[in-house]
């Protein structure tokens, strides 16, 4: 038997998860924990580059979310109180 590693067949699933996702117009909070665990799997594998590209585009999905908005406390809210969303704030930082 093969030792496979987990972190590896996260990619694919997340990656398959953001296809469906996108291909069905469908946003929820499964859109960006994908793109989160994407970015973070990429990372983990050593691929920078593809995580930077990732988190950046994860960011970009969450900004665009978040500008449908209009009360400045519920996008804050939207923005830092999910775990996910301030998380992928914090590597779109870190990561930049």
């Amino acid at each position: 038997a093969s030792c496979t590693d987990p972190t590896a067949e996260a990619l694919p699933h997340a990656s398959e998860c953001i296809d469906l996702h996108t291909a069905r117009g469908y946003f929820g909070p499964r859109l960006l924990r994908a793109h989160l665990v994407r970015a973070e799997v990429l990372h983990a594998l050593g691929e920078p580059a593809a995580a930077r590209a990732a988190i950046a585009r994860a960011h970009a999905v969450l900004a665009e979310r978040a500008a449908h908005t209009d009360d400045e406390a519920l996008r804050r809210d939207f923005l830092h109180a999910n775990a996910d969303h301030a998380r992928i704030l914090e590597l779109a930082a870190a990561w930049s």
